[in-house]
């Protein structure tokens, strides 16, 4: 989204008889079909029909919140600070921040989402790296909505929302299909982010800030950040793979 000058430096915003079978902890057997495929293909489906998004919105929140956070991270990373944090209820948002690294931090909104996502999707593979991937997400997300969220209504009863979200599925016997399903959701949500830039948006998103600030035109910015997802999202779904084939017998 647009600078904001009036209290930072920059903002950047937004917008799961024989030997015993080979079984994984997350319920699949390790091989055949990915137990993942149904909510992958549901989520196809109601992202292609009329009104289907409109079930799928608090998933554009959780978006937004990994979003922000990835903005806020890399910008605490590079030396910076964080004075703010908005989520809207369209689903776009603002994270206000002031010194760091201006390239990384408008960088990390768009890849920090779609990178999160196959951290989902990976951690999605065995029982006990669901319920680390679970928790961590919560710790990060209430963290930086308590911390900067204060002001916005609407982002800390979210955020505080999806941290309930998140522990819930910590605390539940089966945590893997619940982090994966929300690992497809959040890639799939973070792609689409990203081909939105190849619109009118780009201009006044994190693109369109970083081609004013380094004269690299906006598409360029959005054709580096798709090629390093598209990157990540293979890395990942090999990981995953293989972690699935290499579950240990029960």
């Amino acid at each position: 989204m647009s600078p904001r000058t009036s209290r930072t430096k920059w903002s950047w915003g937004g917008p799961s008889g024989s030997p015993p079978a080979r079984r994984s902890p997350s319920g699949g057997d390790g091989s055949g079909i990915d137990p993942l495929l149904p909510g992958a293909i549901a989520l196809a489906v109601l992202y292609a029909i009329p009104y289907g998004q409109i079930p799928l919105y608090p998933l554009s929140l959780i978006n937004t919140h990994f979003h922000e956070a990835a903005h806020a991270l890399a910008a605490i990373a590079t030396g910076g600070a964080v004075d703010g944090v908005v989520v809207r209820p369209d689903g776009s948002g603002v994270t206000l921040v002031r010194g760091g690294s201006a390239i990384l931090t408008a960088s990390a909104g768009y890849l920090g989402a779609a990178v999160w996502g196959v951290g989902l999707l990976v951690a999605s593979a065995r029982k006990g790296w669901a319920r680390v991937a679970s928790i961590g997400s919560a710790l990060l997300v209430g963290g930086l909505t308590v911390a900067e969220g204060l002001g916005s209504p609407f982002t800390l009863v979210t955020g505080l929302a999806l941290v309930g979200a998140l522990v819930a599925i910590c605390r539940s016997r089966r945590p893997a299909p619940w982090i994966g399903f929300l690992g497809i959701a959040q890639t799939a949500n973070a792609f689409r982010s990203v081909a939105d830039l190849f619109g009118p948006l780009r201009d006044v998103s994190d693109a369109g800030i970083l081609a004013g600030m380094t004269g690299i035109p906006a598409p360029v910015w959005v054709v580096i950040w798709t090629a390093i997802s598209v990157a990540a999202s293979i890395v990942g779904l090999r990981w995953r793979a293989r972690a699935r084939r290499a579950a240990p017998t029960p």
